[in-house]
């Protein structure tokens, strides 16, 4: 009688398997959103569509069969789902946007060559209005911890 002895992958390969499987996931997320005209057009971003219909559909096909196979070894590896919480999530992105504001002041700027009192003036009450609004953002995530 043979027995079927289950592999069971180490904890530390677990982990890093399932990174790799949560970014597969949210990857071909981006191209089916993308192929599929779910992303569109944005202030800052524009898609030039440069694929055929034929090509948007064989990669279709292929991101899904992608899919598939890595939902097969999320199950098959156990691998380990994430927990997110939104709250945790909102200040990772409101931490990094307030960043990048901070790095967008006339002042961080200086790298970039000099501007005139009147080009400092505009781009600092840009960047302060915003930089007002996420700290307004930031107070409410502050009241939830």
């Amino acid at each position: 009688m043979q027995t079927d002895e289950k592999i069971v992958l180490p904890d530390n390969h677990k982990r890093s398997l399932s990174v790799t499987a949560h970014h597969l996931e949210n990857s071909i997320n981006d191209v089916e959103d993308l192929l599929t005209n779910k992303r569109q057009n944005t202030l800052t971003e524009k898609i030039i569509k440069n694929l055929n219909n034929i090509e948007r559909q064989e990669i279709l096909k292929l991101t899904k069969l992608v899919r598939e196979k890595n939902e097969r070894m999320f199950k098959e590896l156990e691998l380990n789902k994430n927990d997110l919480f939104e709250d945790r999530i909102v200040r990772s992105r409101i931490g990094h946007i307030w960043t990048l504001l901070c790095d967008s002041t006339p002042e961080s700027l200086k790298g970039y060559g000099n501007l005139s009192e009147a080009q400092s003036k505009l781009i600092s009450t840009y960047i302060d209005d915003l930089l007002q609004t996420v700290n307004e953002i930031q107070s409410i995530i502050s009241r939830n911890t």
